[in-house]
């Protein structure tokens, strides 16, 4: 899958379907040649002279010996045009750097060269860092260790490419090997230069209660910034971007996406070059960043998934699904996986007791739940104290009896905490005020909700927590788990931070991974799911230790149908926590057409429903668990785009094409326009059932033709069309 060509310097990155290119030129830098389909054959030097002159760039010309002399004319290279994949920092090359180091003097110029390489089988991990899994059998990796042109400073870039899946995993390490110590300002995890610049940018973006909401803009001549710099809980973008060439779709023409595995300060950069070019990199966001690098240590990248189609967006989809379903995601028993979940926030908050908590499972076993969780309130009555104490509740819950009367149920019982928080009121934070994350120099530092992040970077405070925590899960017999983090960094100080770690948020970030890695370490066959206010906090770098992660806090079906329709572009349906809600306007069934297209659960009193609602909540369970391989296995094609019009559709394909399952909702009544959805996925000479009009067509037939809802409907009606093939 990697070889490497003496001739030319060149590495060509294949698995059949798709090729990525570069050479080392003869000054020493790498050039990337070619990303797109399968190439048939090694590209030759001939080639890399016709694909390296950019005619456009004469007027950047350099003094340097005669031509005839000097082999670094042949092939042409400029400075400033060249596809790179190692872009220097304060030379001629304006498009922005990769990584950039301030030496001992002071100076900032980085500039980076060939030293050498090394092919392996497999895939390395990251020390500290989520990262994406790969056996000898499924991936190869190439390590490129490239030299400083100034000082004894090496970065050793990591490409990883998969038979299986059309994907280049990137990150770097930057090493010092100086006598003194550097600064390393800026270090991303991955460069892509594009050729063209005929492509459209698509992202997520959006703030609480509106998480991930669909975007799609043209690129101008400037360069365009996806970030967030809240330190760990932030809304604002997701780290996770498309570039869709003009005149693609879903189904043909050049899509590229980037995700980046990390849960923290990030950005990604598209700029729009001056020979109508593209430059995008990707990585820890270079706000507020400065890692000291002693002599002799090294410095990781997150790592960036680089996913490649010439067939549309939808591969691109899927390709990202599949990739986290093989390469990512912890594993988990389909039992515990296919489980119907009863959380009591939205039905009593912090309203409880003892006989209240054995009345909703008994309730919730007529209802045919698996899982019951006890939300936030089992060790306080408000907001407004006890993180980081984490102490039961006595008057208020008999844990031990709750659990076990679940257990006897058939149930499993999991609990709330939030380990990365701590409270002003709070034994822990009197005790230890150093503990809590913000500059304490300051007379009034931002409150908010009544805590404090916990300083993560401060080992002792993580041993603590996780002492703390430890203690609960050790002492009850739990099965899972439900993480969250309420609150963003501000005003971010430690007396223990380090310059040696990075900025003090990602020293922070790594803090939490920390966290979460002895956890998953220490109860491996707890159900995690993450959470941060809702979804502030969803990303791939969570994948790495969740199994889940709560999508958003916002469970009308209405606003949720547009966040769950964005965050299908990228994430499988099979971490997408997705609920039942008592929030107004549509009933259990209705509701239930849109939650089981993630985790499936219910957030309400169990105490509260009536005869009919217990027939809509078995009717909901039931559509649930006999799609459930369909959605939680297998392909996703949006249908319908409800930033673009009055509908949101969406369809789920089994691999086999055997199966599928549309969802389909309108937001405002209209009965004057034809509704035809054609479809997408399925095997066009099957002949498959649907439940709309109870007939057999063809897969052509969907596909070109389509569903004919254009009956009129009540506004916000959610409709589930079922599939199956003879």
């Amino acid at each position: 899958m990697i070889q490497f060509q003496k001739q030319g310097n060149i590495f060509t990155l294949d698995n059949g379907r798709f090729s990525y290119v570069f050479h080392i030129n003869a000054v020493g830098v790498p050039v990337k040649l070619y990303l797109g389909p399968s190439l048939p054959s090694p590209i030759s030097e001939e080639e890399i002279q016709s694909i390296s002159d950019l005619s456009g760039d004469v007027y950047a010309y350099y003094d340097r010996e005669k031509k005839e002399e000097h082999s670094f004319y042949k092939p042409y290279y400029s400075a400033q045009q060249s596809p790179l994949e190692v872009p220097p920092h304060m030379s001629a090359d304006m498009r922005g750097s990769l990584i950039a180091v301030i030496h001992e003097d002071e100076s900032a110029v980085t500039d980076f060269r060939y030293f050498s390489h090394e092919i392996i089988k497999g895939k390395t991990s990251l020390n500290g860092l989520p990262y994406c899994h790969g056996d000898e059998g499924e991936c190869e990796t190439l390590i490129l260790t490239l030299k400083d042109q100034k000082a004894e400073v090496y970065v050793h870039c990591y490409y990883t490419i998969y038979k299986n899946s059309d994907v280049i995993v990137r990150h770097n390490k930057i090493e010092n090997r100086c006598k003194n110590p550097i600064n390393l300002t800026k270090a991303f995890s991955i460069c892509l230069d594009l050729p063209r610049a005929d492509y459209r940018l698509l992202s997520i973006h959006g703030t609480y209660a509106s998480d991930r909401l669909l975007e799609e803009q043209d690129l101008y001549h400037n360069e365009v910034v996806l970030s967030d710099i809240a330190g760990a809980k932030g809304f604002d973008h997701n780290p996770v971007a498309m570039l869709k060439q003009v005149g693609s779709n879903e189904s043909s023409g050049e899509v590229i996406g980037v995700a980046l595995v990390y849960s923290s300060n990030f950005k990604i950069s598209v700029t729009r070059t001056s020979l109508e070019g593209l430059r995008l990199l990707a990585g820890i966001s270079d706000y507020e960043f400065d890692a000291l690098l002693e002599s002799g240590t090294s410095f990781e990248t997150p790592e960036a998934i680089l996913a490649y189609s010439s067939q549309g967006s939808d591969d691109i989809t899927h390709t990202f699904h599949d990739f986290v379903r093989n390469h990512l995601l912890r594993k988990l028993p389909e039992d515990k996986r296919k489980c119907i979940l009863l959380n009591s926030w939205e039905g009593d908050m912090f309203d409880f007791n003892t006989e209240k908590i054995l009345s909703f499972l008994k309730k919730g076993k007529e209802m045919g739940i698996d899982l019951f969780v006890l939300d936030d309130g089992w060790f306080r009555n408000d907001d407004t104290y006890g993180l980081g104490d984490w102490n039961v509740d006595q008057r208020k819950i008999d844990l031990h009896k709750v659990i076990d009367e679940a257990h006897q149920l058939g149930i499993r019982f999991g609990l709330w905490v939030e380990p990365e928080q701590i409270s002003f009121a709070s034994r822990l934070y009197e005790e230890n005020e150093d503990f809590a994350l913000y500059d304490h120099s300051l007379q009034k530092p931002t409150t908010l909700r009544h805590q404090f992040v916990l300083d993560l970077t401060n080992e002792k405070a993580r041993d603590t927590v996780f002492a703390e925590i430890s203690r609960i899960f050790d002492g009850y017999h739990l099965d899972y788990c439900k993480w969250d983090f309420n609150r963003m960094l501000t005003e971010a100080h430690s007396s223990t931070y380090q310059k040696k770690y990075g900025s003090i948020f990602h020293q922070f970030v790594m803090g939490s991974y920390d966290l979460l890695d002895r956890f998953v370490k220490r109860y491996p066959n707890v159900i995690l799911e993450t959470c941060s206010g809702g979804g502030g906090r969803f990303d791939f770098g969570m994948l790495y230790y969740s199994h889940q992660i709560w999508a958003s806090d916002e469970t009308d079906v209405i606003p949720r149908s547009e966040i769950q329709y964005s965050t299908n572009l990228f994430y499988p349906m099979q971490c997408i926590g997705a609920h039942i809600s008592a929030r107004k306007l549509l009933s259990i069934s209705e509701k239930g057409a849109l939650a089981m297209f993630g985790t499936f659960g219910y957030e309400l009193n169990p105490l509260l429903l009536n005869q009919n609602d217990m027939e809509e909540v078995h009717l909901a369970n039931e559509r649930f668990l006999e799609n459930y391989d369909i959605v939680m296995k297998g392909d996703y094609y949006p249908l319908l785009n409800p930033f673009e019009g009055n509908f949101v559709a969406w369809e789920m394909v089994d691999k086999e094409k055997d199966n599928a399952v549309v969802y389909f909702m309108n937001y405002r009544h209209i009965n004057w326009r034809a509704r035809f959805i054609k479809l997408r996925g399925l095997d066009p000479n099957k002949q498959y059932h649907n439940n709309l009009d109870n007939l057999y067509h063809s897969g052509a037939y969907y596909e070109q033709i389509g569903l004919n809802l254009s009956v009129g409907m009540p506004s916000f009606t959610p409709q589930i069309i079922e599939l199956r093939a003879k």
